[in-house]
């Protein structure tokens, strides 16, 4: 009962000097049975669990840092959400639009692990057409481009040798390398022309090359002469497949969270976008299946633009409650969160957060991804606090000069999320 009241004294004080909101603007919840905070003051009934003091008393304290915090010289949006007991903690100018930066790579992960899934694979097929005469192939080799950026020099020469293993070592026809996968576009819509930007051919490989300057070699070297020329053209339907290589979804994925890496996060968009098999697929293909998924949130894609996967472009703009949203629903499908959580970089352990928040009771108990573009800085994730509860939180800040204020004070929310 001592806790009870102290704790209602802490709230008619701080009321005074500060409006924390745990109200969160009327937004279509996610599941019909899921309680939301909804109230304009910081009242507390005197019915209050522990765990609505608790909330009460995070939230308090969240808005402490940001009074503190010298936000008058840039935008701070954000919110957190209890996910055990499904209910808002804290919001503070939650649908303001802003832009992302690699905190885009939460809606592509999400969105890709909801349609093409965890077991998903890249695979790099090689194809032959016509007849083997002899040890002469009487048609073409065919390689499609498969976006793979794990594609090793190894993995080429394993499907160059198959095709002298094949019994063959004259093509009398062409070297055909099928770049149908995705579109020809090699720039992301909103890129800016002087940064460290992808390689968006079908034909990567390993290290940001391309290969079709290499395979001939390799064919050569394993015993194979190409009578034709080297060619770019879809594989036709009747070519039959000699030999493939594949690589997994999650190994993709990890390197795209825990490292920021862009290329990876390029990679996981377009083979979203092809996934329905349509050739040359785009940006507004994968866009396409992203708002369909923003849909059955209860997001309205209008209010957001998704320009490219990796959170590179300028023109990429969301918001925290549609970042929350987004990582809300993938709590609620196992499959989705247990590859986005082993996925995200750990406070004080690993990937990008591997030095931020050491120390502090954030330590291991943050996991969440981290955006970085000028004059912008993101954190968006999940958090475990002191009472056991997981909450889920986006914190947006920008109009920063420079990231390490903006990172000061997102490490400092977070310690008073785990607190």
């Amino acid at each position: 009962m001592k806790k009870h009241i102290l704790a209602l004294l802490l709230f008619s004080i701080a009321l005074v000097g500060s409006r924390a909101q745990l109200a969160e603007p009327a937004k279509p919840d996610l599941s019909d049975d899921a309680p939301v905070v909804q109230t304009d003051t910081l009242r507390v009934p005197f019915d209050a669990t522990e765990a609505d003091i608790h909330r009460a008393d995070v939230a308090l304290r969240l808005q402490k840092v940001l009074n503190k915090a010298d936000a008058g010289r840039c935008l701070v949006s954000m919110q957190v959400f209890d996910l055990t007991d499904s209910c808002y903690v804290f919001s503070h100018q939650p649908y303001q639009t802003m832009r992302p930066a690699s905190n885009q790579k939460i809606i592509t992960a999400v969105t890709a692990l909801s349609v093409i899934g965890s077991e998903y694979q890249l695979v790099t097929p090689l194809r032959l057409s016509g007849d083997v005469v002899g040890k002469s192939l009487l048609g073409n080799v065919y390689l499609r481009g498969a976006f793979d950026p794990l594609l090793s020099a190894a993995d080429l020469k394993s499907l160059a040798a198959s095709v002298h293993e094949a019994g063959v070592d004259t093509v009398c026809g062409d070297l055909v390398f099928d770049i149908s996968m995705k579109d020809t576009l090699r720039a992301g819509w909103g890129w800016c022309w002087d940064d460290d930007n992808p390689v968006l051919s079908p034909l990567l490989m390993e290290g940001g090359k391309c290969y079709d300057a290499m395979f001939p070699a390799l064919l050569q070297q394993a015993g194979v002469t190409v009578l034709g020329k080297v060619c770019y053209s879809a594989a036709p339907a009747d070519a039959r497949q000699l030999s493939e290589i594949r690589h997994k979804l999650t190994d993709v994925l990890r390197p795209m969270m825990k490292d920021s890496d862009n290329q990876m996060a390029e990679v996981l968009f377009y083979h979203t976008a092809a996934s329905k098999g349509k050739p040359y697929a785009s940006r507004k293909d994968a866009v396409a299946f992203t708002e369909q998924i923003m849909k059955s949130c209860g997001l309205a894609p209008a209010d957001y633009i998704v320009a490219d996967g990796s959170g590179l472009s300028l023109y990429n703009y969301t918001t925290a409650d549609a970042m929350l949203t987004l990582l809300r629903y993938a709590y609620q499908n196992e499959q989705i969160y247990s590859a986005l959580l082993q996925s995200l970089p750990i406070a004080a352990v690993d990937g990008t957060l591997s030095k931020r928040m050491k120390g502090t009771v954030a330590a291991s108990r943050v996991q969440a991804k981290t955006g970085t573009v000028k004059g912008v800085s993101t954190l968006s994730g999940y958090a475990d606090a002191a009472d056991g509860h997981r909450y889920a939180f986006s914190i947006l800040v920008s109009g920063t000069l420079s990231s390490k204020p903006a990172r000061d004070l997102q490490d400092s929310l977070c310690v008073e999320m785990c607190r």
